[in-house]
């Protein structure tokens, strides 16, 4: 299944936004349109118009083409001082981090006691991987990106509808499976 073009562009504009830490209240005083505007063309109520298109590729910094051509071309696209360099890290370190010395302090008396337990030992920091790539992730991307932008932003809910489109409801029996879950493959009898 292939995106329209209109959702294709929804879907962009959300992720080069994301990506640039731009509200909608920005984007709409840089096009010329007021947030609401803004939010109903990216909910899919109201359609953007080429002379939007227009104004949101100047506005990035980017052609028209590579802005429509979808969200990972368009972002490979943005110039570099459209990315902002500060922000929140979102990458594990490679290193474990060292505990910071502790102020030696007179030992303290305490009375004998049962053996207590060894303190649990600190786990290791997952290794980094580098982000899925190729038409898949970009699916799956975009169609997060979808589902963040259909509900303002709300994680919380983007999250359950994605949840709620991934799984079939239909499976009740084993024979209602294959043609539930695969219907181009023939039932096996």
């Amino acid at each position: 299944m292939q995106m329209s073009t209109e959702e294709t562009l929804r879907v962009t504009v959300a992720a080069i936004a994301h990506r640039t830490g731009e509200q909608q209240s920005v984007l709409a005083g840089a096009l010329g349109l007021t947030q609401g505007q803004v939010s109903r063309r990216q909910r899919g109520i109201a359609s953007w118009t080429l002379t939007d298109c227009d104004r949101l590729a100047a506005h990035w910094g980017m052609s028209v083409l590579d802005l429509l051509a979808g969200p990972t071309h368009a972002l490979t696209k943005l110039p570099a001082d459209r990315i902002p360099t500060g922000g929140q890290q979102t990458l594990v370190p490679l290193d474990i981090p060292t505990p910071a010395p502790t102020p030696e302090r007179a030992p303290a008396v305490t009375p004998p006691s049962a053996p207590s337990e060894p303190a649990p030992a600190a786990r290791p920091a997952p290794k980094r991987v580098a982000a899925p790539t190729g038409p898949l992730a970009d699916r799956v991307r975009s169609r997060v990106a979808e589902k963040l932008a259909a509900h303002s932003g709300d994680l919380a809910a983007a999250r359950a509808a994605l949840i709620k489109s991934a799984v079939p409801v239909c499976v009740l029996t084993d024979a209602e499976v294959a043609p539930c879950l695969w219907p181009a493959v023939p039932q096996m009898h």
